[in-house]
């Protein structure tokens, strides 16, 4: 275990113990008044099973269930070097040092108490069933050993007491060893070396002694009723143990004798005990839990070789609730929840990508809603960073205040195969590297549409492959390179020979165009099929604008998609456009509605004359990475090839 794990267990239960010591000293005095000595005693048990309780594995984070929508690609952060190693020892291994340290001098100085003790008795010779020492000793009559425990009475045993308290001397001593009250002894030494830091815990030894021979004088009472005032003297007679083995039982141990004689005049009816017995069950038994519950909740371990997907699962405006799943790479999860008064399932599987140069993790997910899908989303981040996915949108209530409606879910993925490993710096691109604001000619994306494959048509593949495409200062294509694949390495194919065909409008510097990187992304997806006689055609994109770039999501650095569909009527005019889909939802809707109803559609043909249709327009928004600041950003049709 790990220094800094042990310091924190040690901390844990430091502050369990203290806890439970300071409520036992609140309440030792009212139990004993209402219960009896013995119930006071009992109740240090609370101490102990505190600082066990925190020896228990946590509760671990619970896994439940959810509803998403469409995915939010966040852009990648790229990590620092790692700090070399540096030499010595860690703060948390000083710590633990020192705590060993303290530890081993208090064990030190408590055993050299107890051969002190021991030593200043002399040889000890039989008396009866006990031992009897060669000194008048102030510690004694005492017992003494845990493995064989003894009564070692003093050398003037016969001249300081009577016959009579003799014998309940005697039966005090024994009762401590029918209870083996030498082992508690023992166990409030071993605490006090453990946590020698803490004062509390010596202040507890101390009362917990205390506590401990008044239980042992109230079972000698409940013996021996009608003795309560030789009882008395016998306590009187004996000379207070001002030197103590620390492992030891002494009749004479507590100053003043106040407390144990005028409990003598006090006596518990059994059945106030057997109260006092449930009373002290559920004390324990509630003061351990309360210690184990108070520990902070532990993650669900992740395998060497797993990734965590930590969940902040949020419901309208309902409280948030935090969930993990934990899965190896391409391997299937599940999991259920009930929200809203729905029940929600997710499966999905969690993969291994490069993504922009770096290692990354794909999500896909399937969104069942009360049995039926609602979503299908993925998601594409490096480990450790966040994302988001939401379904739904603002809605302003009465009083003018905005409340989300819907479903939002922040993802955390983490690749633990990929914790110990060391990220490089990617360094700036360069100018040559910059990624340019610019778009695909129309009249060259017509001319040139992505074919779709026959094969992945038949098989109905679909998917968005992003090109980055490298111009040159007149538009034409230099280099085209796959920056994110579709999924189907047929698509990427052909989203790749169709973009080095095309021309671009160049990004301006200074009235001058120059070269420089655009990313495009390339969408295959199924339509209708298509009339094929003469004469007819579909509606179509003539003329277009870029779309605004929102302030907020460029400060932010949000990128995401918007598909449109738009009615075009007879004379080209968009009548009505709508959001089909939209992620992150919202973000984009209003700039991309702004933009695509200033766009000139050609009309749909039906017998060779104009009539009214529908377009599908797909809108990608996402950052350049210009000058390695984020600052620049693109937004433009999604060039799209049709299946049908």
């Amino acid at each position: 275990m790990a220094s800094n794990e042990l310091l924190q267990g040690l901390v844990e239960a430091t502050l369990a113990g203290s806890a439970a010591i300071l409520l036992v000293l609140v309440l030792r005095r009212p139990l004993r008044r209402a219960f009896g000595a013995r119930a006071a005693y009992a109740l240090w048990l609370l101490a102990p099973l505190a600082i066990l309780a925190t020896l228990l594995p946590a509760a671990t984070v619970d896994v439940g269930r959810t509803q998403v929508a469409q995915a939010l690609v966040l852009p990648p952060v790229f990590a620092a070097p790692a700090a070399p190693a540096q030499g010595g020892l860690d703060g948390s291994s000083l710590l633990l040092g020192l705590w060993l340290f303290g530890a081993a001098a208090s064990a030190a100085w408590l055993w050299r108490t107890q051969i002190a003790f021991r030593r200043s008795l002399g040889p000890l010779l039989p008396h009866g069933d006990a031992l009897r020492a060669q000194a008048t000793n102030a510690g004694l009559p005492a017992t003494l050993g845990l493995w064989h425990p003894q009564v070692v009475l003093p050398a003037d045993f016969e001249t300081r007491f009577d016959a009579v308290q003799q014998a309940l001397v005697l039966a005090h001593e024994r009762r401590h060893i029918a209870r083996r009250d030498a082992w508690a002894n023992a166990a409030a030494a071993l605490l006090r070396c453990l946590f020698w830091f803490d004062p509390l815990f010596h202040l507890a030894a101390a009362r917990m002694r205390h506590d401990q021979e008044l239980a042992c004088d109230a079972d000698v009472l409940a013996a021996h009723p009608r003795q309560r005032r030789h009882y008395g003297d016998a306590l009187l007679n004996a000379q207070l143990a001002l030197q103590t083995a620390p492992l030891g039982c002494h009749f004479g141990f507590g100053h003043p004798l106040k407390e144990r004689i005028a409990m003598l005049a006090s006596s518990v009816s059994t059945t106030r005990r057997r109260a006092g017995s449930g009373v002290l069950l559920c004390m324990l038994l509630g003061g351990g839990y309360a210690a184990w519950a108070a520990q902070p909740a532990v993650p669900v371990a992740v395998p060497a070789d797993g990734i965590a997907a930590d969940i902040v699962l949020r419901v309208d405006e309902e409280a948030p609730r935090a969930l993990r799943i934990v899965s190896e790479a391409d391997k299937p999860f599940s999991l259920k929840t009930d929200a809203g008064g729905k029940h929600f399932a997710i499966a999905g599987t969690v993969s291994r990508i490069e993504h922009q140069g770096q290692p990354a993790l794909a999500l896909k997910m399937d969104i069942d809603e009360d049995g039926k899908r609602i979503a299908a989303p993925s998601l594409v981040v490096l480990s450790g960073k966040p994302a988001a996915v939401q379904l739904g949108s603002e809605i302003q209530a009465k009083d003018g205040s905005k409340a989300f409606k819907g479903l939002r879910l922040d993802v955390t993925l983490t690749d633990a195969s990929a914790s110990s490993q060391t990220l490089s710096v990617k360094p700036a691109p360069t100018k040559s590297d910059t990624l340019q604001p610019g778009q695909v000619l129309d009249e060259s994306r017509a001319l040139h549409p992505p074919r779709y494959p026959a094969d992945a048509l038949k098989e109905g593949k679909t998917g968005v492959t992003v090109l980055v495409v490298a111009i040159d200062a007149q538009g034409g294509v230099i280099d085209v390179k796959v920056e994110r694949s579709s999924g189907d390495a047929r698509l990427d194919v052909a989203a790749q020979e169709a973009a080095e065909k095309w021309r671009f409008n160049p990004a301006m510097k200074q009235g001058q165009p120059v070269a420089g990187k655009v990313r495009v992304p390339v969408e295959f997806a199924m339509d209708e099929p298509a009339d094929a006689q003469v004469g007819e055609r579909p509606a179509r994109i003539a003329a277009t604008m870029p779309p605004a770039y929102p302030a907020a999501a460029k400060k932010q650095g949000i990128s995401g998609n918007v598909v449109l569909l738009v009615d075009v009527d007879a004379r080209g005019k968009p009548t009505r456009v709508t959001i089909q889909q939209s992620s992150p939802a919202g973000v984009f809707d209003a700039a991309a509605l702004d933009a695509v109803r200033q766009w000139r559609f050609e009309p749909a043909l039906k017998q060779g004359q104009p009539v009214a249709g529908r377009v599908r327009v797909p809108l990608g928004f996402g950052p350049q990475g210009g000058a390695g600041n984020g600052s620049d950003f693109y937004s433009q049709p999604t060039a799209d090839a049709r299946g049908s």
